[in-house]
């Protein structure tokens, strides 16, 4: 264990010489063995949903492979960035970190959260819900582990005499961030709130904006490590930079969703202070990323870092498109957003978590493999969101046009598939050739048992206390507060119960869509089933016995077809 002196003044008085435990290599490579893992599911589930976007098939088995993907998009990242953060914060504090069995529990329960989900879609128990569409028994897993990991956080802060650097206070409030709105995303299960559809959905686009808020707090305090450390210590000035990051990202996390919401009524106010903070953040980020890549060699953490930055600079383009209100009733619903989405999930976090992974495995890792596979990436992801953007803006025109089907969509943007399909084939291979050496470079050097020197530069924290920055989150946007006013908004009342919604959504894609297309208004296979109201018992009669060229569809219960029509007339209300 070396002996280093702390940069920085003590809590207590002046500058001492204290033990540097340096990074727990140990916790990062079992957290990110794991995340590796769960990134194995995204791209498996992505490979397997692709094909649907070549051929019709079966679109009942596109649903599952979705909640698959997106939730072990989102899985992958928190266990990659609470590993990292577990990891280096022996480096920042100066001592051990406070439990390292906490660690590997929370670990376990994240584990045990994957197989939960996995079994929650292969039996069928979805929510509806357009993100964590997983039952909601696997929650609480999710919650307990990251209560652990903020335990474990915060044991270590008080433990330090250390004054803490600015990124360890956006690793603070973004776990807290996190708990508190995967809570508020969670209010659907109370009538009070699902009954009321504004409100639903106010709550719902709020709360997974700031989920994703919470992470990239957590990334961006990782990446300013790892700059900090590469750098050896810098300058008063970057620090002023810095600070600026994290009220802007903390500030975007409690607003920024309010310009993906232009469907539902809100406070132009609103929508306009999200708009600047998230122009302003990304602004920011990329100058001081971009100022730390000016410097030094051109080592893989740089360049992963500077790669990073590119791809938030081109997705600042997607941002602006799809924040100006015009523009965003075209592209809604489109696949604009999905390229706007995984373009930041590919382009931005996935580079900047390999950007730290590789910086801990320092020496450990092997450059050549992850240089050739950054080439393929940059490439590949280009080709991948522009097929997007492009299938994007053919369903926004044909909307436009009031002439939209789901078959002529199909057809009309078939080229612009067959393209999305082969560069995410390329895509895929260059995310392993990246992800796995960094893999390898810190097994490797936790079997080396060598501990790294950490240059920290101890910059001083933010001026208004966490505890104040949090209180201010939940008084201004809680999700009680945004229940609870409604702001002009009307009471719009379902007659569906909490799920049944979703329930009947479900079955019908996955017995019906496939012929009576996506929004049930008939193909050439059969006819819509909105223009008419047809009874639930000739329905049943239909589906139990079949008729004409409709062939009788097995395992489906009487009970389940009443859901169904239930969702039918959702649909045509």
């Amino acid at each position: 264990m070396s002996m280093q002196l702390v940069p920085g003044q003590d809590k207590g008085g002046p500058r001492r010489t204290l033990p540097n435990p340096g990074i727990d290599r140990f916790v990062a490579v079992g957290y990110f063995t794991a995340a590796v893992v769960g990134l194995g599911v995204v791209l498996l589930a992505g490979a397997m949903a692709s094909r649907f976007y070549v051929s019709m098939g079966d679109a009942a088995q596109f649903p599952p492979l979705r909640t698959l993907h997106s939730s072990f998009a989102a899985g992958w990242i928190l266990l990659a960035a609470h590993g990292f953060i577990l990891a280096c914060l022996p480096a920042v504090t100066g001592v051990p970190l406070w439990s390292r069995r906490l660690a590997f529990l929370q670990l376990g329960l994240f584990i045990l959260a994957g197989i939960g989900i996995v079994f929650s879609t292969i039996l069928d128990l979805s929510t509806g819900r357009e993100y964590l569409n997983f039952s909601p028994v696997v929650s609480p897993v999710i919650l307990l582990a990251a209560i652990l990991m903020a335990v474990n956080l915060f044991a270590s802060f008080r433990r330090t005499r250390k004054v803490l650097p600015v990124y360890a206070w956006m690793w603070g409030t973004g776990i807290l961030l996190f708990l508190w709105t995967f809570l508020e995303a969670h209010l659907w299960l109370f009538p009070s709130y699902s009954r009321f559809l504004i409100r639903d959905m106010t709550v719902q686009w709020k709360s997974y904006g700031a989920l994703v808020g919470s992470w990239n707090l957590m990334i961006y305090g990782l990446t300013f490590f790892c700059m900090d450390r590469l750098s050896g210590g810098t300058s008063a000035r970057t620090h002023r930079l810095w600070r600026a990051v994290f009220w802007l990202a903390f500030g975007n996390a409690l607003f920024g969703w309010a310009h993906h919401t232009y469907q539902l009524p809100q406070a132009q106010v609103i929508r306009w202070i999200a708009f600047v903070l998230s122009m302003t953040e990304i602004l920011f980020l990329v100058k001081a990323i971009y100022d730390f890549s000016a410097k030094g060699d051109g080592t893989v953490p740089r360049l992963l870092f500077r790669s990073g930055g590119f791809w938030i600079v081109t997705n600042l383009v997607l941002s602006l498109v799809i924040s100006v209100p015009r523009l965003n009733g075209i592209t809604h619903g489109t696949q604009i957003t999905v390229a706007h989405a995984m373009g930041t999930m590919i382009g931005i976090n996935l580079l900047l978590l390999a950007g730290v992974g590789a910086t801990i495995a320092g020496s450990h890792l092997k450059e050549r493999l992850v240089l050739i596979g950054m080439k393929v990436f940059h490439v590949s992801l280009s080709v991948f969101l522009l097929a997007l953007v492009w299938m994007g803006l053919n369903r926004g025109a044909l909307q436009l046009e009031g002439r939209w089907s789901w078959l002529l969509d199909f057809e009309s943007g078939r080229d612009a598939r067959l393209l999305f399909v082969g560069a995410g084939i390329f895509l895929i291979g260059a995310i392993l050739m990246i992800i796995l050496p960094v893999l390898r470079g810190l097994i490797q050097g936790a079997r080396s048992g060598k501990e790294d020197d950490i240059s920290i530069s101890g910059n001083s924290p933010p001026r208004i206390g966490l505890s104040g920055a949090v209180a201010l989150s939940l008084v201004l946007f809680g999700g009680g507060g945004l229940g609870l006013w409604y702001g002009g908004q009307e009471r719009v009342e379902t007659s569906l119960r909490v799920g049944e919604e979703g329930r009947g959504k479900f079955l019908y894609e996955r017995n019906c869509l496939s012929c009576h297309g996506l929004d049930a208004d008939g193909t050439d296979k059969a006819p819509s089933l909105i223009e008419k109201k047809y009874p639930n018992q000739y329905l049943w009669l239909r589906v139990s016995g079949g008729g004409l060229k409709m062939p009788p569809i097995p395992g489906l219960e009487e009970s389940d077809v009443r859901e169904i029509s239930r969702y039918l007339e959702s649909i045509d209300r």
